[in-house]
């Protein structure tokens, strides 16, 4: 069994994919993240002009990429957890590209850790395909919550492609997908508060999405449900929607309400 949960992506038509989804956004500097044996590290690298680091938590594979790719003026090779690095001293300052085939069980954890490092510009990330899923869902469908307006309220968000199981070395019990993140360019919220005040909104509105939204919210936040009503009729909402009902533009415009 590979260490860390590692399935190696093999399938040379996907890797290519991901190439040109990157060279489409034109942004030089790049950090990839969990390269393993580098099968898309070689065909990412030619094309990068700017600074390019590869973070990679096995040692093993750390001391195989060291070996493949000796020239540390093209490349830096970090040795970490990228959940423990410290962005803000291992990565060159500037505006980055993320890539990387994320490991299942990290990702979105991987994906909020980017989304909120001020160098983020670009990212093309690999999930499970359930995880992409909700990463891409809209407002009524299932899938939509928390993951989604999390990343779609400080990117925009598509999915470039499906990946089926055959594509990896192993292959893993379930198919991928990979997503393409995009900075907006005008943030949506007005202040750092603000965006704090969204995400304690979104967290507790979805905190009990069978309920209505205005149950949940008394309910998240120990408060009477006549004062939550009262304030979603304010704000234009009906107090008997559910969490999964509204839209990110709806959440933004409640969270400053709130």
């Amino acid at each position: 069994m590979p260490k860390y949960s590692q399935n190696f992506l093999r399938n040379g038509n996907i890797a290519d994919a991901i190439i040109r989804a990157c060279d489409g956004l034109r942004c030089p500097q790049t950090v990839e993240i969990g390269p393993g044996k580098g099968f898309l590290t070689r065909r990412l690298l030619p094309g990068r002009e700017g600074a390019f680091t590869a973070v990679e938590i096995d040692p093993e594979m750390h001391a195989i990429l060291r070996k493949d790719f000796p020239d540390e003026a093209k490349i830096k090779i970090v040795n970490a957890d990228f959940l423990e690095l410290d962005l803000s001293g291992a990565l060159p300052p500037g505006d980055l590209l993320f890539v990387g085939n994320l490991p299942y069980a990290v990702g979105a954890p991987i994906l909020q850790k980017v989304l909120s490092f001020p160098g983020f510009k670009n990212a093309v990330f690999m999930f499970q395909k359930e995880v992409g899923d909700r990463l891409v869902a809209e407002s009524g469908g299932p899938e939509y919550g928390l993951l989604a307006l999390s990343a779609q309220s400080r990117a925009r968000v598509r999915r470039l492609l499906n990946v089926g199981r055959g594509s990896f070395i192993p292959p893993p019990k379930v198919e991928s997908a990979v997503i393409v993140f995009e900075r907006l360019e005008k943030p949506l919220f007005d202040s750092p508060e603000h965006e704090a005040r969204f995400f304690a909104l979104i967290n507790a509105a979805f905190r009990h999405r069978r309920k209505t939204l205005a149950n949940s919210l008394a309910m998240s936040l120990s408060t009477d449900r006549a004062e939550q009503e009262k304030k979603l009729e304010a704000a234009g909402i009906n107090p008997q929607s559910r969490a999964q009902e509204l839209s990110l533009e709806a959440y933004v415009k409640l969270s400053r309400a709130f």
